[in-house]
């Protein structure tokens, strides 16, 4: 019997976001996500405003760079990846910026230091 073969730098092993980080990115990415908007256009919440807000509607550019609850996360591990990439928070490309590949794992970052989404049992 012939042992498994690893790669050398085993550290991609370790590297793999757990299920919660997948759904994260996965929230974030298609905008198909329990923030307001989302649930509004499913028929799961009976307006799309932000909660904390409650005058604009609740989706992922309000969520990323605009809801004053969040602006401490914000600062701390989003507006550095904006500054980095030549990018502020109203540039229309803002939220696409944060959602590739070098950027997702900060913004999970964010998602899960806001508190926003809790994990689902099943």
């Amino acid at each position: 019997m012939n042992s498994p073969q690893y790669p050398d730098d085993t550290s991609q092993l370790y590297d793999q976001p757990n299920r919660f980080d997948q759904q994260l990115m996965l929230w974030m990415r298609t905008g198909h996500s329990p923030l307001q908007s989302h649930l509004h256009r499913v028929n799961r919440a009976p307006d799309p405003f932000c909660t904390h807000c409650s005058t604009q509607a609740e989706g992922r550019r309000h969520f990323l760079l605009e809801c004053p609850k969040y602006e401490t996360q914000r600062q701390a591990l989003i507006d550095p990846i904006l500054t980095a990439n030549n990018n502020t928070r109203v540039d229309p490309n803002a939220v696409d910026v944060l959602l590739d590949n070098d950027n997702i794992k900060a913004v999970v970052a964010f998602c899960r230091e806001t508190g926003r989404f809790h994990r689902q049992r099943s």
